[in-house]
This record gives C-alpha cells, sequence and structure tokens, in this order.
C-alpha cells in the first residue's frame, strides 16, 4: 500500500507545524495507528486531523480519545535533543519513504544515531533468540560479509541470531540499524546494553516508542513490520516454527519484499521454521552470493572485497598455534577440552590462545564455555 502522504519540503514553517502535530497525535491516548491512519486519508494533513479531534472533544464526542497538550511535543523534542537523538514524523523528509508501503506507518519515529534511515541497500537478518552457535557463527559472518560490500544490515537487537547480526555488520566497518520494542532509554536485553549504546555512535537505533516505554511482548510483533518495510530482503538464519522471525518473513513476504533462508538441518528445532519457508517458496542463502543472485539490485556491489581470511596480511602477527586454531575451531562451536582433543595444544596455552583471539576479533566467547570464528 503507498500512501499518498508527503512532507512540507518547501515551506520550513508548515513543516515545523505537522511535524509537531503528527508528534502530538503519535501520543495521543486512545487512537490507534488505524483510525489516525484513517483520518488522514480523509483530512490529508496531521494538523487538520488534529483539529478535527480537538473539535470533537469539545463538543463531547470521543471521550475515549485523550490529546496531550502541545508543551507534551515539545518536551519529547528537547529530551531527544538533550540525548543528541531525532524524533521523525511523516511530515519529515528524513523519514524513511519505504514505511509508506505498510498499511499504517509509524506515527513517529525515536531514532539515535545520525546516520540516514533512507539507504536503498538494506537487508535484515532476524532469527531465534536461542539460536545455536552454528546460527550465531553464520549471522555474524553473513551480516560481516555483506556490510564489507556496502550493504546496511536492519535487525531486532534481541539475542541470539539479531545481535550477531548486529556484531558482524559492525566488524565488517557497515551500517547496521536496530528496530527495538522499547524506548530508546531502555536497554532490553539488558545483556545487549553494550551493544545498543555503540549502535548509537556507529550504526542507529530506532523506535516508535517514546522514552520510558517498556518492552511490552505486544511491541515486538509491530516492530518487526518496520524491519521488514525498510529492508529491500528478510535474512532468516535460524527459527522454530513458533519464532517471531517468521511473522518479519511473512510481512516482508506481504510487502513484496524478497524472503531468504539459511536452510538448517533437519533434526535441530531451531531449524524447523526455516525448512518450513523454504518449502512456501522461500530462496535458500548458503553464502553471500546468493544474497545477490536474489537482489539484482546489488550486483554492482558483489565484488569480492579484499579477504580478511586467516592466512591474508590482517594476521601476519599471529602465532603458529594461533593460526593452527583458527583452522580447526568449528562454527558449530567448540569448547578449550574440545581444542585440545583436536591439537597437542594444552588446555591453558589453548585458553590463553583464546583470549587473546577474542580481543582482536577472530573468535567470540558464548555461554558454556563455547568459542566460535567470526571470520
Amino acid at each position: 500500500m503507498e500512501h499518498t502522504y508527503r512532507p512540507f519540503v518547501h515551506d520550513p514553517n508548515t513543516q515545523c507545524a505537522e511535524h509537531r502535530a503528527w508528534l502530538t497525535l503519535s501520543q495521543t491516548e486512545g487512537l490507534n495507528l488505524k483510525d489516525l491512519w484513517k483520518y488522514i486519508s480523509l483530512y490529508s494533513y496531521a494538523q487538520k486531523v488534529l483539529e478535527h479531534l480537538r473539535h470533537k472533544r469539545e463538543q463531547g464526542a470521543l471521550t475515549k480519545i485523550r490529546i496531550p497538550p502541545d508543551a507534551k511535543a515539545a518536551a519529547l523534542e528537547e529530551h531527544a535533543h538533550r540525548r543528541r537523538e531525532r524524533i521523525l514524523t511523516p511530515a519529515d523528509s528524513e523519514y524513511p519513504r519505504q514505511l509508506f508501503d505498510l498499511p499504517q506507518p509509524p506515527a513517529a519515529l525515536f531514532v539515535a544515531g545520525q546516520r540516514s534511515l533512507q539507504a536503498h541497500n538494506q537487508i535484515s537478518i532476524v532469527g531465534s533468540r536461542l539460536a545455536t552457535p552454528y546460527g550465531m557463527s553464520l549471522s555474524a559472518t553473513l551480516a560481516r560479509n555483506l556490510a564489507e560490500r556496502g550493504v546496511v544490515i536492519t535487525s531486532g537487537l534481541a539475542r541470539g541470531i539479531d545481535a550477531q547480526a548486529h556484531r558482524g555488520a559492525l566488524k565488517g566497518g557497515g551500517h547496521t540499524i536496530a528496530v527495538i520494542g522499547s524506548g530508546l532509554d531502555v536497554y532490553y536485553p539488558r545483556e545487549n546494553t553494550r551493544l545498543q549504546k555503540r549502535l548509537t555512535e556507529e550504526g542507529n537505533v530506532v523506535s516508535e516508542y517514546a522514552y520510558g516505554s517498556p518492552p511490552n511482548a505486544w511491541h515486538f510483533p509491530a516492530r518487526n513490520r518496520i524491519i521488514a518495510a525498510l529492508s529491500l530482503g528478510t535474512i532468516i538464519v535460524q527459527a522454530s516454527t513458533h519464532s517471531g522471525a517468521l511473522i518479519t518473513a511473512n510481512l516482508a513476504n506481504d510487502l513484496g519484499r524478497e524472503v531468504m533462508v539459511v536452510p538448517g538441518a533437519i533434526d535441530v528445532r531451531q531449524s524447523s521454521g526455516c525448512l518450513q519457508l523454504l518449502l512456501e517458496g522461500a530462496n535458500p542463502v548458503r553464502h553471500v552470493c546468493d544474497v545477490f543472485d536474489v537482489l539484482k539490485v546489488f550486483e554492482d556491489s558483489a565484488a569480492q572485497p579484499q579477504s580478511k581470511d586467516i592466512n591474508n596480511t590482517h594476521s601476519k602477527d599471529l602465532s603458529a598455534a594461533a593460526r593452527q586454531l583458527l583452522h580447526i575451531i568449528s562454527p558449530r562451536g567448540d569448547t578449550v577440552d574440545s581444542l585440545a582433543e583436536k591439537c597437542s595444544l594444552s588446555p591453558g596455552l589453548i585458553a590463553a590462545i583464546l583470549h587473546q583471539l577474542g580481543i582482536t576479533g577472530y573468535v567470540q566467547s558464548l555461554p558454556e564455555g563455547m568459542w566460535i570464528p567470526t571470520f
């Protein structure tokens, strides 16, 4: 669905008033997005919708709708300014135009980070919160390879696949956007606090929920529509049949976006949803080149970047023992003990080398003493 609403780029004063009207409407209790966009279709502009609602309230109608005073929008703007953040509404030229493909685009977006949300080359990577070490390694590697080719990676900052996608994109020196289900000042899950703060500096964190909003369960299916709409395609790395990632896949499909899936083992629960999507016609992804084959718009970006494997100049300073570990560590994950069984190095030396490789970004530690490669 393409909305005809467009910002007032020709008149800054009018644009500012329209922006404030959208922000006020976004904070109006009892007014859902579906009804708001019905009003927009009738009155064309947020200012006229706000005038209509206020007039109806004065007449004693629409008693369930509570319109905040104008000072509420001004206070939100001031708070965002103090935090060096932005609030975008459909009245603003920076508001992502691809969100107008949604039936009910967000009335306001709270944005941390100064980079644009309107990149034409965005791909979302999402998946299970309970991902296996193998899935987490794949998510990070795929995101890194895409980011190295200039692709913007969008995800939901959830634990598991999402967080690994953001980390992989950062490691590839690329731009990554996190769409969250709480206010920008609420860190959820807590384990991703450092990652969220880093994204505000090196990428973007986006929410349609105002400051202080808790991570309510119903916020997450709603935020998934933004992830799907921002992106040309969505890649599901691991997902069970009940995973929220499948909601994103279905939303992407409804929007005419490409749905891509990393195949998984048939005896792994986190692969069941992915296998179902493949049966329904989703595109399989085995390598970054498969993504470019599906999304022809990226053909000019598909040239191989400088290799970053363990044999190139980026690792000249690694010891022979460190190189040996990097050759034998499994993408599915290894412990110190399992690595000791594969080589002649002592567990103590292996632990010390893994710690150093983790600092330099070659491996990453996971819960339960597991380590995975990041290249």
